[in-house]
Protein backbone atom coordinates (compact mmCIF):
# COMPACT_ATOMS: atom_id res chain seq x y z
CA UNK A 1 0.00 0.00 0.00
CA UNK A 2 0.61 3.48 -0.12
CA UNK A 3 1.54 4.24 3.52
CA UNK A 4 3.90 1.01 3.22
CA UNK A 5 5.69 2.67 0.49
CA UNK A 6 5.99 5.94 2.05
CA UNK A 7 7.66 4.60 5.56
CA UNK A 8 10.25 2.41 3.21
CA UNK A 9 11.29 6.13 1.52
CA UNK A 10 11.34 7.68 4.62
CA UNK A 11 13.57 4.73 6.43
CA UNK A 12 16.80 5.78 5.00
CA UNK A 13 16.36 9.72 6.04
CA UNK A 14 15.11 9.39 9.20
CA UNK A 15 16.34 6.51 10.60
CA UNK A 16 12.71 5.39 12.09
CA UNK A 17 11.99 1.72 12.56
CA UNK A 18 8.54 -0.09 12.71
CA UNK A 19 7.20 3.58 12.37
CA UNK A 20 3.38 3.72 11.19
CA UNK A 21 2.92 6.75 8.59
CA UNK A 22 -0.88 7.64 7.83
CA UNK A 23 -1.58 9.14 4.77
CA UNK A 24 -4.06 12.36 5.25
CA UNK A 25 -4.90 13.61 2.11
CA UNK A 26 -3.95 12.27 -1.43
CA UNK A 27 -4.75 14.09 -4.52
CA UNK A 28 -5.01 12.92 -8.05
CA UNK A 29 -5.36 15.08 -11.20
CA UNK A 30 -6.37 12.79 -14.53
CA UNK A 31 -6.48 14.62 -17.93
CA UNK A 32 -8.42 13.16 -21.02
CA UNK A 33 -11.04 13.99 -23.63
CA UNK A 34 -14.98 13.92 -22.28
CA UNK A 35 -18.23 14.24 -24.58
CA UNK A 36 -19.89 17.37 -24.89
CA UNK A 37 -22.47 18.04 -21.73
CA UNK A 38 -25.73 20.19 -23.21
CA UNK A 39 -26.34 22.42 -20.45
CA UNK A 40 -29.98 23.31 -20.22
CA UNK A 41 -31.32 26.57 -21.50
CA UNK A 42 -30.21 29.55 -18.98
CA UNK A 43 -32.83 32.26 -19.92
CA UNK A 44 -35.21 33.42 -16.77
CA UNK A 45 -38.63 33.15 -17.71
CA UNK A 46 -38.96 35.71 -15.05
CA UNK A 47 -38.78 36.09 -10.80
CA UNK A 48 -40.43 33.53 -9.69
CA UNK A 49 -41.18 33.12 -5.38
CA UNK A 50 -41.57 29.16 -5.53
CA UNK A 51 -43.23 27.53 -2.91
CA UNK A 52 -40.89 25.56 -0.02
CA UNK A 53 -41.61 21.48 -0.32
CA UNK A 54 -41.73 20.77 2.74
CA UNK A 55 -41.15 22.37 6.15
CA UNK A 56 -38.34 21.41 9.08
CA UNK A 57 -37.41 22.73 12.53
CA UNK A 58 -34.15 24.70 12.35
CA UNK A 59 -31.97 26.22 14.53
CA UNK A 60 -31.44 29.69 13.62
CA UNK A 61 -29.03 31.36 16.09
CA UNK A 62 -30.27 35.17 14.46
CA UNK A 63 -34.22 33.66 15.95
CA UNK A 64 -32.39 31.58 19.22
CA UNK A 65 -34.86 29.06 18.97
CA UNK A 66 -35.71 25.97 16.37
CA UNK A 67 -38.26 27.11 13.86
CA UNK A 68 -39.83 25.72 10.66
CA UNK A 69 -37.78 26.33 7.60
CA UNK A 70 -38.75 25.84 4.30
CA UNK A 71 -36.94 22.95 2.67
CA UNK A 72 -36.25 23.57 -1.37
CA UNK A 73 -35.63 20.35 -3.63
CA UNK A 74 -32.99 21.98 -5.66
CA UNK A 75 -34.27 20.21 -9.15
CA UNK A 76 -37.52 21.73 -8.52
CA UNK A 77 -35.69 25.12 -8.98
CA UNK A 78 -35.62 26.88 -12.07
CA UNK A 79 -33.42 30.20 -13.26
CA UNK A 80 -34.72 33.10 -12.45
CA UNK A 81 -35.97 31.82 -8.95
CA UNK A 82 -35.67 33.82 -5.39
CA UNK A 83 -35.66 32.35 -2.07
CA UNK A 84 -36.07 35.74 0.53
CA UNK A 85 -36.75 33.83 3.33
CA UNK A 86 -34.93 31.05 5.79
CA UNK A 87 -34.62 28.27 3.85
CA UNK A 88 -32.81 25.14 3.63
CA UNK A 89 -32.10 23.97 -0.16
CA UNK A 90 -31.20 20.43 -0.70
CA UNK A 91 -29.03 19.74 -4.03
CA UNK A 92 -28.04 16.53 -5.19
CA UNK A 93 -24.05 16.63 -3.26
CA UNK A 94 -24.59 19.67 -1.35
CA UNK A 95 -27.14 21.76 1.25
CA UNK A 96 -27.15 25.58 1.05
CA UNK A 97 -28.74 26.95 4.12
CA UNK A 98 -30.69 30.62 3.01
CA UNK A 99 -30.16 32.44 6.46
CA UNK A 100 -32.46 35.14 8.00
CA UNK A 101 -31.77 38.51 5.93
CA UNK A 102 -30.46 36.86 2.84
CA UNK A 103 -31.53 35.98 -0.73
CA UNK A 104 -30.83 33.12 -3.00
CA UNK A 105 -31.56 33.39 -6.58
CA UNK A 106 -30.75 30.59 -8.90
CA UNK A 107 -28.78 33.00 -11.72
CA UNK A 108 -27.77 29.91 -14.09
CA UNK A 109 -28.36 26.15 -14.08
CA UNK A 110 -26.60 24.73 -10.63
CA UNK A 111 -25.26 28.56 -9.86
CA UNK A 112 -26.83 30.60 -7.05
CA UNK A 113 -26.09 33.74 -5.56
CA UNK A 114 -26.50 34.77 -2.28
CA UNK A 115 -27.27 38.10 -1.17
CA UNK A 116 -27.91 40.20 1.77
CA UNK A 117 -30.98 41.55 1.66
Amino acid sequence: MAAEALARARRPLTGERDNVSELINVEVSVYGRSPRIDVPDDAPVGERHPEASSLRDAFLSEYGEYGPTGVYDAAQLRVGDVIDRPAIVEEESTTIVVFPGWTLTLTRSVVYVMRMS
